[in-house]
């Protein structure tokens, strides 16, 4: 198993795999939200290449690469808070990314 993705239904006390996502996204995860039990997100990361978005629709069997125009260039994420705004039906998130050229907190 490589990057393995998870579901609890008993606040964490025992897990079920839902899907290696090895094939499916690049790097490594860095952080990860859902807004409801179909739609979630992932960043990913690894240092010395770009950062990647995905999204799923489907509560984690697919993944789709999601475009973040300030996450262009970068090639290290750290300090990363997915947040989900149900009201407004957006995701915000707080970054700390890196690049060649400079530290950005977005």
């Amino acid at each position: 198993m490589g990057k393995m993705l998870w579901t609890t239904k008993d606040s964490g006390h025992t897990y079920t795999p839902v899907k290696d996502l090895s094939t499916d996204i690049r790097n490594y995860p860095a952080d990860m939200a859902f807004r409801n039990k179909s739609n979630g997100m992932i960043l990913t990361s690894y240092h010395g290449e770009d950062t990647y978005a995905y999204i799923t629709n489907d509560a984690g069997k697919t993944w789709t690469p999601y475009e973040i125009d300030n996450l262009k260039g970068s090639n290290y994420v750290n300090g990363v808070s997915i947040q989900k705004d149900d009201k407004r039906n957006i995701w915000v998130l707080t970054l700390q990314i890196a690049t060649n050229h400079e530290l950005k907190i977005l």
